[in-house]
């Protein structure tokens, strides 16, 4: 019987299967748009709409009206035959082709080296020297030596090639008025470079030619090399010597219930006894890092087969496309096998009876020793089936060839039961009538061959992601069995019966096939992606063409000419300038501010979006000269609370009034570096006159205006949550959990009963968790739901930021790796870079705080011992009760420690009379004495990393819950509203840093906790352990920092095309 993680894997039907990105996962269903579109889409249709007008030189316009793509397969039999596939399924859309071979592989083709396509003058054929000689075996054992020699020789002769063939060079010929470099062909504007040649994507990208990535192994096997660094760090890898391969494995998402260490690809097993990591596996893992820099990610697979690893590798890349079975979409390719097949085995199983042929064939780069195929021949012969061997030349290790009589042996001394051929036609062996059964190592083109056909399969994995693929083949699909780590005749004897056999087996191998062909249709997931993927090919090119007409243009200009007044020199060089734009609540300007000072770093331009209220309460010094402060009204009166009860109020002025100066600011900035009427800086005019235009806005998530009015300004927008992504996944399952039940809340209800409805979650989430605005939903008396207006604003919000060129959030994968897996797949692009207060940075970011922050009160710390102190805020809007302002200081007093209590003026609401009531801050001073300080505000990092403090009692803001988390200081939440309900549940259920002490006001609760998280070395250890962590994410060559480096580039890129977009126009 399948389990539910299972059927999620294979994309069969499941009650509750946990990754479906669909409603329904049944086979017959049509799949939604499985992945992401293109992040530059809709820019580059701006572009295109406004260059109408301005035409290309006449000489060049006919042939850039084609895509032209570079084809770059890593030069073996396996990665030819799938990248051919794709190749001729390019040129089926229309789209010109070259694809380049080694030398050593067109002379190997020899005679059947194509010179042009099948029939189409769209492709055709280069080479490149691989820099071995001609007799160097490039078998598996020497896969490394080819792997080093193509980064170190072929580097040159590809860099030159796609120099004279790319638009730079026909930019170049038109500077000097020369001929066109590349014949009838256009010039190429895109590259596709297998996942292994990283170094070709460098290249492409150092010659501003777009550049994708093509993996030609599983999705499983990559989401394995992806979490590589997951492994080590949970100490699953390096295997110990002498350790149970049958182990389950944890590390890899998704996996968690089917993987076991010998599951794993070949490379993450100790190559000896002395060695504890094979130097291969540091070398795909880094080469699977590396995918995130190219424009896209290009797999030979469906969601029918790996729709769970591709949810989870997708927040790893910029797009991600799964377009495969390529063999069964694309039209018969032109020849690519470096072996020679023999046909004449076609005659020979056209007199055999339907199904009653074993087909055996281990690839072409497997060796195996003569012991191995002594056992493999002897249980194909004990099965007393008929079978069709193919055995090459090289593939018996340990002798130079088969001795005759054992050839003819193996043939059946010339009888029917038996043929040995060098090399086959594979796929016109699988679908023959007469195969019933395919002894295979699982290599992903013979995997996806025979999953195709409906042939059953019996798996013996050789190296890489065979292993893996073998384990889906058995324990997932259940299309064939998994023969893994044993080669012993009456094994083999066994597996071969039972699949040849086997009604269960038969019957899934076919049902799945059928899926697949339902998958490469038209309309089907993987045609579809496809589609999509060659309308990103077009648009990039697009992009690459209109850098070309620049170059073009400026060096028909000369180096000194003035460019006209309506574009800057530094925009026309593709200067990004970002409009920062936070909303105007401290601690949403708390997180964006840091990530404006990560930008400057970065040597992007900023301008950084106050309200008029909050730029005369904030201090904006000006610590950057790429760096300035406006404003914008927000629509109240300067007496207005602003306060959270005001925020619905707040949100509507802002759109009415703050919206207008906000298009007229933005179309001002956007087309013109000079200074604006309307600003709040220090500075005079001269202080702008080295400002680019503004090229991007990131807009915070909840000013869904800001970004619809940037886009309609034709200025690319990206959204940011200051929030956390758990609580940006609840709002975005809203309309699931009404569908489910779990919304509204009974009137009775029992507020620790479980919710199911949020993916990845339902091990921990209590209702109680969700955010605090889910408890005032409603059902009317149709049983409709009812939102609370303000979940209703935040649910929209979360949807719409679906419609910004991607999302930013202030978060690590360490922390929330499930919920940016679940949240990607409905967004255009995500990006995890955070914590940002703790990124590395050359000068601190400018102050961020609304409020007067009381330095005096880490004169006090100083004064304390180690870890002595509580440390108590509740943030920038929470309001208690004098009541429980009691509750809390009586607890507090009566855990006996020092505490230090930001205590804001406008905190406590009196329920009594000022007189009964009292001053707080006197009554915190009356109660504890030397033991306490309070103030209205404190510089909260500096005071959470001070030595003194041992413990963080907060409300769990998001800021707050990082700075807790970055500073490894144990934490007991309180929260009081917004997404606080959920951090506070992870910190306490989930990372094991504090404890969660949500819906309780006691204080003897407040006591008991304070004390467990002063004193528990469990909670401090998980605290400082996390700490660890996190503070990794954010150094160089962290999650966080790669992360954002990726960023920078996706904003570089998109100022890049506004730039010549409006240069255009």
């Amino acid at each position: 019987m399948a389990t539910k993680q299972e059927l999620a894997w294979s994309g069969r039907p499941a009650a509750t299967a946990n990754f479906s990105l669909a409603k329904g996962n049944h086979p017959t269903s049509q799949p939604r748009q499985l992945l992401r579109p293109s992040p530059v889409a809709a820019s580059i249709r701006r572009f295109q709409k406004s260059s109408i007008s301005s035409p290309l030189p006449k000489r060049r316009s006919a042939a850039m009206a084609a895509p032209h793509v570079l084809v770059f397969p890593f030069p073996i039999q396996g990665h030819i035959n799938c990248m051919l596939h794709f190749t001729t399924a390019l040129v089926d859309a229309g789209v010109h082709v070259t694809f380049l071979h080694t030398d050593h592989n067109i002379r190997r083709l020899g005679g059947r080296a194509p010179s042009a396509g099948p029939g189409s003058p769209r492709l055709h054929f280069l080479s490149v020297p691989d820099g071995l000689p001609d007799d160097h075996p490039r078998s598996e054992a020497y896969l490394v030596d080819l792997y080093k020699s193509l980064a170190a020789a072929t580097r040159g002769p590809y860099r030159d090639l796609l120099a004279r063939s790319s638009s730079l060079a026909t930019a170049a010929a038109d500077a000097a008025g020369a001929d066109e470099p590349t014949g009838d062909f256009p010039p190429v504007t895109c590259v596709v470079a297998d996942g292994l040649l990283s170094w070709a994507v460098e290249v492409a990208d150092e010659l501003g030619v777009p550049a994708i990535v093509f993996r030609t192994a599983s999705a499983c096997s990559l989401l394995a090399y992806l979490s590589v660094p997951k492994l080590f760090e949970l100490g699953e890898l390096p295997f110990p010597v002498g350790g149970d391969l049958d182990e389950p494995v944890r590390a890899v998402p998704g996996m968690e219930t089917i993987l076991r260490r010998r599951d794993l690809p070949s490379q993450c097993r100790r190559p000896n006894a002395t060695d504890e990591v094979n130097p291969g596996l540091r070398a795909l893992a880094k080469v699977s890092a590396d995918s995130s820099k190219a424009r896209a990610l290009v797999l030979n697979t469906t969601a029918t087969l790996e729709r769970t690893a591709l949810e989870h590798i997708a927040p790893h890349v910029r797009d991600l496309f799964a377009i495969g079975p390529l063999h069964a979409m694309s039209s018969s390719p032109a020849s690519c096998s470096l072996l020679r097949e023999d046909g004449g085995c076609m005659a020979w199983l056209d007199g055999q009876p339907d199904r009653s042929v074993v087909y055996a064939s281990l690839g072409s780069l497997a060796t195996i020793s003569r012991e191995q195929f002594t056992e493999l021949f002897a249980g194909l012969l004990a099965t007393g089936y008929p079978f069709l061997w193919v055995l090459r030349p090289d593939m018996v290790a340990d002798a130079v060839a088969l001795q005759d009589e054992e050839v003819r042996a193996a043939d059946g001394g010339g009888s029917s039961k038996a043929r040995v051929v060098a090399w086959a036609p594979q796929r016109e062996v699988l679908r023959h009538r007469a195969v019933g059964c395919f002894l295979t190592h699982a290599g992903w083109n013979s995997t996806l061959e025979a999953v195709v056909e409906g042939v059953p399969t019996v798996c013996w994995p050789f190296s890489a992601d065979q292993q893996m693929n073998s384990r889906f083949v058995g324990a997932v699909w259940r299309t064939g069995l998994d023969m893994k780590d044993v080669c012993d005749r009456a094994v083999v004897e066994r597996t071969v019966r039972e699949a040849m056999e086997s009604a269960k087996i038969r019957g899934a191998a076919q049902a799945m096939a059928e899926q697949l062909k339902c998958d490469v249709a038209a309309g089907g997931s993987s045609a579809t992606e496809f589609q999509r993927l060659v309308g990103l090919i077009r648009e990039l090119s697009a992009l690459s063409e209109t850098r070309v007409v620049e170059r073009t243009r400026r060096s028909r200009q000369g180096s000194n000419r003035m460019l006209s007044s309506r574009s800057s020199s530094t925009a026309m060089a593709g200067e990004a300038h970002v409009l920062v734009f936070p909303v105007p609540a401290q601690g949403h300007i708390n997180a964006m501010l840091p990530f404006a000072a990560a930008l400057l770093d970065a040597g992007v331009f900023v301008t950084f979006l106050h309200t008029d209220h909050n730029s005369r309460r904030a201090s904006s010094v000006v610590a950057s000269p790429r760096l300035r402060f406006m404003s914008i009204p927000d629509g109240l009166a300067d007496d207005h609370p602003r306060s959270l009860g005001a925020m619905l109020e707040f949100d509507r002025a802002m759109r009415e009034v703050g919206g207008v100066s906000y298009r007229a600011l933005l179309a001002s900035l956007s087309s013109s570096a000079g200074r604006p009427s309307h600003d709040a800086s220090d500075g005079g005019d001269g202080d702008y006159k080295s400002f680019p235009p503004v090229t991007c806005v990131v807009a915070d998530g909840l000013l869904t205006w800001a970004i619809d009015v940037s886009e309609d300004l034709g200025v690319p927008a990206l959204a940011f949550r200051t929030s956390s992504a758990s609580s940006f996944l609840t709002y975005q399952t809203v309309p699931k959990l009404a569908d489910l039940g779990e919304l509204p809340f009974p009137s009775d209800a029992d507020l620790d009963e479980p919710v199911h409805g949020v993916p990845g979650m339902e091990s921990f989430l209590r209702r109680r968790d969700l955010p605090s605005v889910f408890r005032r939903c409603r059902g009317d008396t149709d049983g409709v739901l009812d939102l609370d207006p303000f979940l209703r604003l935040l649910a929209k919000a979360t949807v719409h930021s679906s419609k910004a060129r991607a999302l930013v959030f202030n978060t690590a994968g360490s922390l929330e790796g499930p919920a940016l897996e679940h949240i990607a797949p409905r967004m255009c692009d995500v990006f995890a870079i955070g914590p940002l207060h703790a990124v590395p940075s050359p000068a601190p970011p400018p102050a961020s705080s609304l409020w007067s922050e009381d330095d005096g009160c880490v004169a006090w710390l100083d004064g304390h011992a180690d870890r002595s102190v509580v440390y108590v805020s509740l943030g920038s809007v929470a309001v208690i009760t004098d009541g429980q302002f009691t509750e809390f200081l009586s607890g507090l007093v009566a855990a006996g420690h020092p505490f230090l209590w930001a205590l804001r003026p406008d905190m406590v609401v009196m329920t009594r009379s000022q007189d009964d009531a009292g001053d707080p801050h006197e009554a915190i001073r009356a109660a504890g004495g030397s033991k306490t300080r309070v103030v209205a505000w404190a510089p909260q990092r500096e005071v959470l990393r001070h030595r003194a403090v041992g413990c963080f009692l907060t409300h769990a803001g998001w800021n707050s819950t990082l700075e807790g988390v970055v500073a490894g200081v144990p934490m007991v939440c309180w929260p009081f509203f917004g997404d606080q309900q959920i951090n506070s549940r992870l910190v306490g259920a989930v990372w094991g840093n504090g404890l969660d002490m949500k819906d309780v006001c006691e204080r003897d609760v407040v006591e008991r906790m304070v004390r467990e998280a002063m004193e528990s070395e469990a909670i401090r250890s998980s605290a400082e352990a996390l700490a660890d962590v996190v503070r990794r994410d954010v150094a160089d060559g962290g999650s966080s920092a790669r992360e954002f480096e990726r960023l920078v580039r996706f904003i570089k890129d998109l100022s890049m095309e506004h730039a010549k977009s409006y240069h255009q126009n």
